[in-house]
């Protein structure tokens, strides 16, 4: 059945009220997509009965997409009065909130506002809206939330990069190139599968307790460390480092199979557990195996899966590599809420698409 225009509005608002946060969250996304201002008006509703403890494992879509709902509305100019009741309530679920929302809340108050200066906490934003509620316009956003984030000191870093999430997928490609040696940068000449491998362990050993992870290896099939987010305890750490540190970088994990990189499998079987909200894949090149091997086909699926989920998907790139490939990297997190980083080799110029 077609979803087209206002006249759908009823029969999607049937679906805000069902059982699975999936389908209340799409319902939404809808809505919000066809009348921005009815789509504020049922985010509010959200925003208001929302229980932060509910949705620290899972069922935090209909709060993320509450969010985006506000920003589409306060681009299309609503109604003030509903935009400042709206952004009153997500000020005051910064105080429950953790991980991965509490920061996806404090971007979209920055995108919304035209805001990125403020202390990213709850204290900082209450200040500053008890002093600027009444004369209030929508700002905008742009990059603003991505400035306001580098305001947040995180004590967990991935290859340098800071990690917001409290729900983690790690995707280490262990195809064959990954056992060339790095070509440039202070690494120079060492195995790029070693620097990876140490890169993680440093980084699972600093996660705090509240964390929940896994770890996958991708060849022509995906192999997992655990079936799904296991939380990061003392001991549990010690065991993923141990089976991170026995995987070898010229032999494949599974004897049956060629170590080549099924980029599909593995970010499908990572956006399949209920428990995460964010991916972090590592390569050096693009998709050479899997049920989808083209990397305009994997891109086109994955963010057929993501536009449910809403899962943040941040990729590596690290060592020399063509040009296609850095492209797939870039364009796979710009479509799915991430960021790209670019860790040693070459780095080629994107080209714009017109």
């Amino acid at each position: 059945m077609a979803i087209e225009g206002k006249n759908s509005l009823p029969f999607l608002k049937k679906f805000l009220k069902d059982r699975h946060y999936l389908v209340q969250a799409h319902a939404l996304n809808l809505i919000s997509q066809l009348d921005p201002v009815q789509g504020l008006k049922e985010a509010l509703v959200i925003l208001k009965k929302v229980k932060p403890k509910k949705i620290r494992l899972k069922g935090w879509q209909p709060l993320f997409v509450s969010f985006l709902a506000v920003e589409r509305a306060a681009k299309k100019k609503a109604p003030l009065s509903l935009l400042k009741e709206a952004i009153s309530q997500m000020i005051e679920l910064l105080q429950k909130l953790e991980g991965r929302m509490f920061y996806n809340n404090i971007q979209f108050l920055s995108r919304i506002t035209g805001e990125s200066g403020i202390l990213p906490s709850y204290r900082g934003w209450k200040s500053w809206w008890e002093l600027n509620q009444n004369r209030f316009q929508p700002g905008e956003g742009g990059k603003k939330g991505e400035e306001a984030l580098k305001r947040v000191r995180t004590v967990v870093r991935y290859h340098g990069i800071p990690i917001y999430s409290t729900r983690i997928v790690f995707i280490v490609d262990h195809s064959g190139s990954m056992r060339n040696p790095l070509g440039e940068g202070d690494k120079k000449g060492r195995i790029k599968f070693d620097i990876c491998k140490e890169e993680l362990i440093k980084t699972i050993r600093s996660l705090q307790k509240k964390v929940f992870f896994n770890v996958f290896f991708l060849e022509s099939d995906v192999f997992s460390w655990q079936k799904q987010l296991t939380q990061a305890t003392e001991r549990n750490k010690r065991y993923a480092i141990r089976y991170i540190s026995s995987i070898s970088p010229t032999q494949p994990i599974g004897s049956r199979y060629r170590m080549r990189g099924n980029f599909y499998d593995g970010l499908y079987k990572a956006l399949m557990d209920p428990y995460a909200d964010t991916v972090f894949l590592l390569s050096d090149g693009g998709p050479t195996a899997g049920k989808y091997v083209h990397p305009k086909r994997v891109l086109k699926k994955v963010k057929q899966l993501n536009r449910f989920l809403h899962f943040e998907i941040h990729t590596i790139l690290i060592g020399a590599t063509k040009a296609k490939d850095q492209r797939f990297m870039e364009e796979l997190a710009e479509e799915n809420y991430g960021r790209f980083y670019h860790k040693g080799g070459k780095k080629y110029k994107r080209r714009r698409r017109k």
